[in-house]
């Protein structure tokens, strides 16, 4: 459905779409899944800009425009900022092209990189769910595995498992897609009791458990390390220290952790338990 949703975007001439989502719920998947399906509909190519450090952005626009990419004479004698100046001025032509920037978190980053206008369509891969307007972009907000899929991806991996073994470990996982692919790699490889596996599960310590850290894992879709709690860990470092809403959102996130897992509880409880100015409780929730 999301595969489609994206296809359903970039034919309807939207300039950006952002696929959105927590980390391990499968962005960047998606959007290799995109990049394989429907590159060959963007006659000038498909381009790759990791936007996780936005530091090295320049660079990573700058080899677009060298061997395997757009191949454009006179690169190698040209300072950096002179190659980002020539690959953009070439995006801005009017050859489709899509481009995707994955880990592209600052809205900021996302307007001083893309073609204001020509035949380029922009893929974006973000766990930041708040974008402005002014961008007129598609979001698409990737969640979970629904219980189904999820089954399936699991015994996709490891056939032995029956549908309720498989749905257990499911929902003792949450149902993302990362710990799905990590959990039934493992039990294939190591053929571990499902039961055994399941009171693993149980344990507080269950980030720390070796099937959610790659180990048993011979494919890697996104070509990432697969490791669950360092997925996460990406989204609490980028939380600045001194910043009051990103202060406010780890002093939630620290109060979430006391409450009991895999049980719903009303927003306002937390918001409770935070003495912030009116307004910087509601926006630390969406970091």
């Amino acid at each position: 459905d999301e595969l489609r949703a994206v296809a359903a975007a970039l034919a309807a001439g939207d300039a950006n779409v952002i696929s959105t989502g927590i980390g391990g719920v499968g962005k960047t998947s998606l959007a290799i899944e995109a990049a394989w399906r429907y590159g060959p509909h963007f006659l000038g190519g498909v381009f790759w800009v990791n936007c996780a450090d936005p530091k090295t952005v320049p660079s990573e626009i700058a080899q677009c425009g060298g061997p395997g990419g757009l191949r454009l004479a006179g690169m190698a004698g040209l300072s950096l900022q002179d190659q980002v100046r020539l690959v953009r001025a070439e995006w801005a032509r009017e050859t489709p092209r899509l481009l995707i920037f994955d880990n592209c978190e600052d809205p900021a980053l996302l307007h001083e990189y893309r073609p204001q206008g020509g035949g380029c369509r922009v893929l974006v891969t973000s766990r930041n769910a708040l974008w402005p307007p002014t961008l007129r972009a598609a979001t698409l907000a990737l969640d979970v595995l629904p219980l189904d899929a999820s089954v399936a991806l699991l015994q996709a991996l490891c056939a032995r498992l029956t549908n309720d073994e498989a749905a257990q470990v499911a929902e003792a996982l949450g149902r993302l897609p990362l710990a799905l692919h990590l959990a039934g790699s493992f039990l294939q490889r190591y053929r571990t009791p499902v039961q055994k596996y399941l009171e693993a599960l149980r344990s507080p310590t269950l980030l720390e458990h070796a099937s959610l850290t790659g180990r048993g894992v011979q494919e890697r879709p996104s070509g990432r390390e697969m490791h669950v709690a360092k997925a996460f860990a990406l989204s609490l470092d980028q939380l600045v220290g001194d910043d009051p809403i990103d202060a406010a959102a780890r002093a939630l996130l620290a109060r979430a952790a006391c409450l009991a897992p895999g049980e719903p509880f009303p927003q306002e409880l937390l918001e409770e338990t935070l003495s912030v100015d009116e307004g910087d409780d509601e926006a630390a929730m969406t970091r």
